[in-house]
Protein backbone atom coordinates (compact mmCIF):
# COMPACT_ATOMS: atom_id res chain seq x y z
CA UNK A 1 0.00 0.00 0.00
CA UNK A 2 1.29 3.44 -0.94
CA UNK A 3 0.11 6.48 1.07
CA UNK A 4 0.66 10.08 0.04
CA UNK A 5 -0.56 13.38 1.46
CA UNK A 6 -2.99 15.46 -0.61
CA UNK A 7 -3.05 18.09 2.15
CA UNK A 8 -2.46 18.51 5.89
CA UNK A 9 -3.67 21.80 7.43
CA UNK A 10 -4.15 23.61 10.74
CA UNK A 11 -7.33 25.65 11.08
CA UNK A 12 -9.87 26.95 13.60
CA UNK A 13 -12.76 24.72 12.59
CA UNK A 14 -14.40 22.66 9.85
CA UNK A 15 -17.95 22.27 8.59
CA UNK A 16 -19.18 19.13 6.86
CA UNK A 17 -22.36 19.63 4.83
CA UNK A 18 -24.97 16.99 4.02
CA UNK A 19 -23.23 16.27 0.69
CA UNK A 20 -19.99 15.44 2.57
CA UNK A 21 -18.26 18.61 1.32
CA UNK A 22 -15.78 20.01 3.80
CA UNK A 23 -15.40 23.73 4.55
CA UNK A 24 -12.13 24.65 6.26
CA UNK A 25 -12.42 27.77 8.45
CA UNK A 26 -9.48 30.15 9.10
CA UNK A 27 -6.22 28.46 8.17
CA UNK A 28 -3.21 29.49 10.24
CA UNK A 29 0.34 28.50 11.15
CA UNK A 30 1.05 30.98 13.98
CA UNK A 31 -0.47 30.90 17.48
CA UNK A 32 -0.04 33.96 19.74
CA UNK A 33 -0.26 34.12 23.53
CA UNK A 34 0.73 36.59 26.24
CA UNK A 35 1.66 33.84 28.72
CA UNK A 36 2.67 30.21 29.15
CA UNK A 37 1.15 27.77 28.79
CA UNK A 38 -0.76 28.99 25.77
CA UNK A 39 -4.08 27.33 25.02
CA UNK A 40 -5.49 27.91 21.51
CA UNK A 41 -9.27 28.33 21.62
CA UNK A 42 -9.81 26.45 18.36
CA UNK A 43 -7.24 23.93 17.10
CA UNK A 44 -8.30 21.58 14.31
CA UNK A 45 -6.09 19.49 12.05
CA UNK A 46 -7.41 18.41 8.65
CA UNK A 47 -5.77 15.88 6.36
CA UNK A 48 -6.59 14.21 3.08
CA UNK A 49 -4.58 11.13 2.11
CA UNK A 50 -4.34 9.15 -1.12
CA UNK A 51 -4.26 5.38 -0.57
CA UNK A 52 -3.10 3.22 -3.49
CA UNK A 53 -2.48 -0.47 -4.03
CA UNK A 54 1.16 -0.83 -5.09
CA UNK A 55 0.67 -3.76 -7.46
CA UNK A 56 -2.20 -4.66 -9.78
CA UNK A 57 -3.12 -7.90 -8.02
CA UNK A 58 -2.50 -6.62 -4.50
CA UNK A 59 -5.54 -5.68 -2.39
CA UNK A 60 -5.70 -2.78 0.01
CA UNK A 61 -6.27 -3.56 3.71
CA UNK A 62 -9.86 -3.23 4.91
CA UNK A 63 -8.88 -0.47 7.38
CA UNK A 64 -6.04 1.83 8.36
CA UNK A 65 -5.09 3.32 11.72
CA UNK A 66 -4.60 7.13 11.71
CA UNK A 67 -3.05 9.02 14.65
CA UNK A 68 -0.99 12.12 15.31
CA UNK A 69 1.70 13.36 17.67
CA UNK A 70 2.47 16.99 18.53
CA UNK A 71 6.03 17.81 19.60
CA UNK A 72 7.26 20.98 21.29
CA UNK A 73 10.27 23.01 20.11
CA UNK A 74 12.40 20.99 22.56
CA UNK A 75 11.11 17.77 20.89
CA UNK A 76 8.97 16.70 23.86
CA UNK A 77 5.75 14.87 22.99
CA UNK A 78 2.99 17.14 24.33
CA UNK A 79 -0.04 15.51 22.77
CA UNK A 80 -1.00 12.24 21.11
CA UNK A 81 -4.37 12.01 19.35
CA UNK A 82 -6.08 8.66 19.93
CA UNK A 83 -6.03 6.27 17.00
CA UNK A 84 -8.85 6.52 14.48
CA UNK A 85 -9.62 3.46 12.38
CA UNK A 86 -10.73 4.33 8.85
CA UNK A 87 -12.50 1.83 6.61
CA UNK A 88 -10.99 1.23 3.16
CA UNK A 89 -13.01 0.16 0.11
CA UNK A 90 -11.09 -2.91 -1.06
CA UNK A 91 -12.82 -2.84 -4.46
CA UNK A 92 -10.93 0.33 -5.36
CA UNK A 93 -7.21 0.37 -6.17
CA UNK A 94 -6.96 4.05 -5.28
CA UNK A 95 -8.97 6.29 -2.94
CA UNK A 96 -8.80 9.44 -0.86
CA UNK A 97 -9.38 9.38 2.89
CA UNK A 98 -10.29 12.51 4.87
CA UNK A 99 -9.39 12.99 8.52
CA UNK A 100 -10.50 15.81 10.87
CA UNK A 101 -9.04 16.01 14.38
CA UNK A 102 -10.47 18.69 16.69
CA UNK A 103 -8.28 19.22 19.76
CA UNK A 104 -9.72 20.97 22.83
CA UNK A 105 -7.60 22.44 25.64
CA UNK A 106 -4.18 21.87 24.06
CA UNK A 107 -1.57 23.48 26.36
CA UNK A 108 1.53 24.77 24.56
CA UNK A 109 4.30 24.82 27.22
CA UNK A 110 6.97 26.89 25.43
CA UNK A 111 7.35 29.46 22.67
CA UNK A 112 8.90 28.39 19.35
CA UNK A 113 8.29 26.01 16.42
CA UNK A 114 6.08 22.97 17.03
CA UNK A 115 5.66 19.96 14.77
CA UNK A 116 2.58 17.83 14.17
CA UNK A 117 3.29 14.37 12.77
CA UNK A 118 0.49 12.45 11.07
CA UNK A 119 0.87 8.67 11.22
CA UNK A 120 -0.84 5.85 9.36
CA UNK A 121 -0.31 2.41 10.85
CA UNK A 122 2.46 3.95 13.02
CA UNK A 123 4.42 5.32 10.01
CA UNK A 124 4.81 9.09 9.53
CA UNK A 125 3.09 10.21 6.31
CA UNK A 126 3.04 13.99 6.86
CA UNK A 127 4.49 16.67 9.07
CA UNK A 128 3.10 20.14 9.74
CA UNK A 129 5.03 22.88 11.53
CA UNK A 130 3.43 25.80 13.35
CA UNK A 131 4.88 28.60 15.45
CA UNK A 132 3.85 29.62 18.96
CA UNK A 133 4.78 33.29 19.58
CA UNK A 134 4.69 35.61 22.56
CA UNK A 135 2.02 38.21 21.87
CA UNK A 136 3.08 41.80 22.43
CA UNK A 137 0.57 43.61 24.65
CA UNK A 138 -1.18 46.62 23.17
CA UNK A 139 -0.16 49.92 24.74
Amino acid sequence: MKISKNFFLLCENTILDKSNRLTIVNLYNIVNSEKLPGVPVQFTLVANLKIEAEKKNKKLPNKINVSLIIKSPSEKKIFEFPEQFREIDQKKREQDIGVVMNIQGLALPEFGKYKVNLLVDDKKVASLPFEFRKKVKDK
